[in-house]
């Protein structure tokens, strides 16, 4: 019994080696060769975003400093609330002078593989927008030779220093505080 399954076992290798010699893989290899070179054309999710920091002198109308990072996100393809108020916060003071956010600005290159070829053509190529609140920012997967374009400005001003109020306030009195008499002459 043993003997028969040997020699079925050894007739089941010798068929398999006939049939690789047979069967052809290499076009396999060379299609796998082949879309590695287009690997970076798909889209991915972001992991990493620049950021650039824009200081300004709204009194001169002039930029006082530029600071850029990069940022490796905690969640792929989102900058969280507690990200975004911590990079805040810590670029807030910058030479004893506060500094208050005044815009936000994402910046996510979100193009098709296949539209690669119309940018810088088209009208779809404008890729920013203005970030209204303080909540998650969200970037839209990316093809991966545009990861590093993908970026977040903030441009701050310098705080206004509070002031009290001088309004200085208005008293009308008459010259008269009694009350008149009036005389009915007859």
């Amino acid at each position: 019994m043993l003997d028969e399954t040997d020699e079925m076992l050894d007739e089941t290798d010798e068929i398999l080696d006939e049939t690789d010699e047979i069967l052809d893989d290499s076009w396999i290899t060379q299609f796998e060769d082949l879309n590695a070179r287009y690997d970076r054309f798909y889209s991915e999710d972001v992991n990493v975003v620049n950021t650039t920091l824009f200081f300004l002198n709204t009194f001169l109308n002039e930029i006082i400093h530029r600071d850029k990072d990069v940022v490796v996100l905690k969640t792929p393809g989102c900058v969280s609330q507690d990200e975004l108020t911590k990079m805040m916060k810590k670029n807030q003071t910058r030479n004893g002078v506060i500094f208050k956010p005044m815009y936000i600005l994402k910046y996510n290159i979100n193009i098709a593989a296949d539209e690669v070829k119309f940018l810088g053509r088209g009208e779809k190529d404008f890729f920013w927008t203005s970030v209204t609140d303080m909540n998650d920012i969200h970037y839209e997967k990316t093809i991966g030779c545009f990861q590093d374009l993908n970026d977040l400005v903030i441009i701050f001003q310098p705080e206004s220093p509070r002031t009290c109020n001088k309004t200085k306030r208005l008293f009308f009195r008459s010259k008269h505080n009694k009350t008149l008499k009036k005389y009915i002459s007859e």
